[in-house]
């Protein structure tokens, strides 16, 4: 069996794009305003990092702003660059599962690979393990 945490830079599982965007108070106040007048959820993050596979940095940022409730689907924001976001979506999320990791904690459609085939070396200190989308279980 082939330890993981030792392959190279090639044999290691895709990684998560980690891209980062802070938002203006001008989108939080309108988030919060947004939450209030549905069912709410968690706390809204102003600093959402993109959670979907590596990618191209033409290509679209996505990250979660507010997990929600059971019922309803999370807010996503999605931006390029450091700009702000293009948009705030609520998307159905992903209903890949396989390999016993409990789903794939992605939006429906997503690019890229689903969150459990991925890797995220800021949250394992360089080694590999599965990653979970915030607020994944």
């Amino acid at each position: 069996m082939t330890d993981l945490n030792h392959r190279t830079e090639q044999e290691l599982p895709a990684r998560v794009c980690g891209a980062r965007l802070h938002l203006a108070d001008a989108y939080l106040a309108a988030l919060m305003t947004l939450s209030a007048a549905t069912a709410g959820g968690e706390e809204i993050t102003a600093d959402p990092r993109c959670s979907v596979e590596e990618h191209p940095a033409t290509e679209p940022h996505w990250g979660i702003v507010q997990r929600r409730t059971a019922e309803e689907h999370p807010i996503w924001a999605q931006w390029c660059g450091g700009d702000q976001p293009r948009g705030f979506l609520t998307v159905e999320c992903c209903t890949a599962d396989t390999y016993g990791h409990g789903g794939c904690r992605l939006f429906r459609i997503h690019p890229g690979r689903c969150s459990f085939a991925l890797t995220d070396p800021e949250l394992t200190n360089g080694s590999w393990r599965p990653y979970r989308a915030p607020g994944g279980q």
